[in-house]
């Protein structure tokens, strides 16, 4: 029987979720309760598993050479202090199940967020460069209409050009021109 088939007979709320790559069936209340996480991933629990199991589960812990180490890594790994630097492990593990961080569609929902994080990027972009542009627009026309209004009617056009034409900061007639290949010409 499939998972999905699994998912629809259940009686009980289930929530669906997908550890390394393994998707699971959970019950709701071990998902949005705390407690009732607590009371089931103990270290008691740990204990009534199987030698196989346990054996497996050992990947997931430091290096360990006897049972007095291995009872101190779980005692650090289930302990209830809150005070820890980057906080309680079964803490956090409960409350990234709560928030749907094991969610099956997560990667799925990563992408789409990423994708309409582009979009409104670029539509930001635009909307920037545009007023950018039309401020430029406004402000030369404004200098424009002020300019014509002030140039006498008489001149010549290319006369009238000329006044206004700006000149070169970087550049003057009496400018000497050094050779850097060539220091003696």
């Amino acid at each position: 029987m499939d998972l999905e088939a699994l998912y629809k007979e259940a009686d009980a709320e289930v929530t669906r979720v997908n550890f390394s790559g393994d998707l699971l069936l959970l019950p709701s209340i071990l998902v949005h309760s705390e407690y009732v996480f607590r009371q089931v991933v103990s270290s008691e629990t740990y204990y009534s598993l199987s030698e196989e199991a346990r054996t497996h589960l050992r990947h997931f812990l430091p290096p360990i050479k006897n049972v007095a180490e291995e009872q101190h890594a779980l005692s650090c790994a289930f302990t209830k202090r809150t005070d820890l630097i980057h906080g309680n492990p079964i803490s956090r593990v409960q409350f990234k199940l709560k928030n749907g961080w094991f969610n099956p569609d997560r990667p799925c929902q990563q992408n789409q967020i990423r994708d309409n994080n582009k979009v409104l990027y670029d539509h930001y972009i635009r909307f920037y460069h545009m007023n950018l542009l039309n401020k430029l627009v406004k402000s030369r026309h404004l200098l424009f209409v002020k300019d014509v209004s002030e140039e006498d009617c008489n001149l010549p056009i290319t006369k009238g050009l000329t006044l206004h034409t700006a000149k070169s900061t970087l550049f003057t007639p009496n400018m000497k021109v050094f050779h850097l290949v060539f220091p003696g010409k």
